[in-house]
C-alpha cells in the first residue's frame, strides 16, 4: 500500500509540474509491411510475412531464412547488429548492417540444451536470454556458445525485457527489475499495471493502458509524458526519440526532459 501511495503521489506531482514534454515532429507513411523500428541511423527495419527489409530512401537490404520459421522478435538497438529470434526453432541470428548473416545459433544443439523464450542483446558478442528450464536470465555468449553469468530464478510471469550495453530491465506481472551486466540487482520497483517498457540513455518508458510514462534514472521519479494520442497500438524509442504506432503512421517525437 505504502509504495502504491508513493508511485501516485510522484505521477500527480509529475503531471501537475511536468518536466517532460513530447513535440511531434513527423509523421512517417508505413506500408502494410509491419514496421519493426528506425535505428540511430535513421534505416526503418519492415518486417512482411518471413522476410526482414531495412531500408533508407537511398538503400534497401533483405534478410529471409524460411528454414527458421515465423520470427518470434528483432531488435536493432545496435545500428551495427541485428537480432531475429525464432521462438519455434529455438533459434538465434545475428546479422551485420547489411543483414548478412554473423552467426546462427541452434540452441537445441547446445551441449547445454537451453529453451529459450526471450532474447534481447547486451554488449559485445552477447545476449541476455531468458531459459525456462532454469527460468534464469542468463547472458550468453552467441560467437563462443558458452553462458557467463545468470541471475537468480524468476518464477513470476514475464511481460517484457529490454536493454541496452550496461543492464537488462525485466518487467514481470510483479515487479520491475533492473540488472547490472553481471546479472546483480540494482534496483527494483512494484509493478503498477505496467505492461510494456522501452530503454534510452539508461532511463525508462513504461506503458499503462494509454499511457506512457517516463522513469528518470537520475531523479528516481515517474512523470507522464504529455502526448495527443488517445490509443497506442505500440511504441518504440531510439535515442531521444519516441515513436508510436498507428494504424499505417508512425508518430515521431522528440523527447525533452
Amino acid at each position: 500500500m505504502k509504495t502504491n501511495l508513493i508511485l501516485i503521489l510522484l505521477l500527480f506531482i509529475s503531471t501537475s509540474y511536468s518536466q517532460v514534454t513530447a513535440d511531434l515532429i513527423e509523421v512517417i507513411s508505413t506500408p502494410r509491411d509491419s514496421m519493426v523500428s528506425i535505428d540511430n541511423f535513421d534505416y526503418s527495419y519492415y518486417l512482411n510475412d518471413k522476410s526482414l527489409k531495412k531500408q533508407n530512401p537511398y538503400t534497401t537490404f533483405n534478410y529471409s531464412n524460411l528454414s527458421l520459421g515465423p520470427v518470434e522478435s528483432i531488435n536493432t538497438f545496435n545500428p551495427l547488429k541485428t537480432f531475429i529470434f525464432y521462438k519455434d526453432t529455438n533459434a538465434l541470428v545475428v546479422l551485420d548492417n547489411r543483414l548478412s548473416e554473423i552467426s546462427i545459433t541452434n540452441f537445441n544443439t547446445l551441449p547445454d540444451f537451453k529453451m529459450v523464450s526471450l532474447i534481447t542483446p547486451t554488449q559485445k558478442n552477447f545476449v541476455w536470454l531468458f531459459n525456462q528450464i532454469t527460468l534464469k536470465l542468463e547472458q550468453f555468449n552467441y560467437l563462443t556458445k558458452e553462458t557467463t553469468f545468470s541471475t537468480n530464478p524468476i518464477t513470476k510471469k514475464i511481460l517484457d525485457i529490454t536493454s541496452d550495453y550496461n543492464y537488462i530491465w525485466l518487467l514481470t506481472e510483479d515487479n520491475l527489475t533492473c540488472y547490472n551486466y553481471r546479472g546483480i540487482v540494482e534496483y527494483s520497483f512494484k509493478n503498477e499495471g505496467f505492461e510494456e517498457i522501452a530503454s534510452f540513455n539508461e532511463h525508462l518508458i513504461l506503458r499503462k493502458k494509454e499511457m506512457l510514462i517516463f522513469y528518470n534514472k537520475s531523479t528516481k521519479t515517474f512523470e507522464s509524458i504529455p502526448l495527443e494520442h488517445q490509443l497506442i497500438n505500440s511504441f518504440f524509442v531510439s535515442q531521444q526519440n519516441l515513436y508510436i504506432y498507428e494504424l499505417n503512421k508512425i508518430y515521431k517525437y522528440k523527447l525533452n526532459f
